[in-house]
């Protein structure tokens, strides 16, 4: 995600406790990698399915990163819990959230203070929920299910490690839905839904404008095949299809 900022943004005038009474009204996300990855990476494949060989070059095939609780649900139960709070009180309770995952803070956030300025509000924000969302209790690195394009949940199903996969994601499911309040939805199936508009309504109007734009950057994300979520390679983290 790319912001431009002007000179008031990144050095605010604004008394730090005006600045925190501020309350949330709209929320803006756009997938990405926006969070060190080489011990989440690390984490994740623990467990990992053993990659195959591919018959034809004897090259090992590697699997993608999939969520067990679709990304978007994630997102969804996040704005549930943010929306129309102060901004003090956001800041807490994402710090909270990522200490009771055990996240650890990236280095280019460590020593930030999220209500010194909008620059820095926004970089933390966007690191503490892009870590949450990207959790490594819920995800699996190997073959899944699918999940409908967020409409179900995706469950491991490699021959080798996919049971311990399934009780350990499944479990850590329940952790993150207990963190968030309940607000975390883990039916089997849900109906489809676009999310590409905040869940929570505005305290104030939104430019249509704005929202038409975010909905077509949404859009212009999502997957043509069935599998909305990761599809991090192990390569080079582009998308890619599992291997069943």
């Amino acid at each position: 995600m790319l912001s431009l900022y002007d000179y008031d943004d990144a050095n605010s005038t604004v008394p730090k406790d005006a600045f925190g009474k501020r309350k949330i009204y709209f929320i803006r996300y756009q997938r990405g990698d926006l969070f060190e990855k080489t011990a989440w990476h690390k984490l994740v494949s623990k467990d990992g399915e053993p990659e195959k060989k591919d018959p034809s070059t004897g090259k090992p095939k590697h699997w993608v990163y999939n969520h067990y609780v679709p990304h978007s649900r994630i997102i969804k139960a996040l704005e549930d819990n943010i929306l129309d709070r102060e901004r003090a009180d956001v800041v807490k309770f994402l710090t909270d959230l990522v200490a009771k995952l055990k996240i650890e803070q990236d280095e280019d956030v460590k020593g930030v203070d999220p209500l010194s300025s909008r620059l820095a509000y926004d970089a933390w924000a966007e690191w503490a929920i892009s870590s949450i969302a990207d959790w490594a209790g819920i995800m699996f690195y190997g073959p899944g299910t699918g999940d409908g394009a967020g409409t179900k949940l995706d469950k491991p199903t490699g021959p080798v490690n996919g049971a311990a996969q399934f009780v350990r994601v499944k479990n850590s499911a329940e952790v993150l839905k207990t963190v968030l309040n309940g607000k975390l939805d883990l039916a089997e199936v849900v109906p489809n839904e676009s999310g590409t508009e905040s869940a929570g309504k505005p305290t104030k109007p939104v430019d249509r404008n704005i929202l038409s734009l975010f909905r077509l950057t949404m859009a212009s994300k999502l997957p043509d095949d069935d599998d909305d979520d990761e599809d991090y390679s192990y390569e080079d983290m582009s998308d890619e299809e599992d291997i069943n």
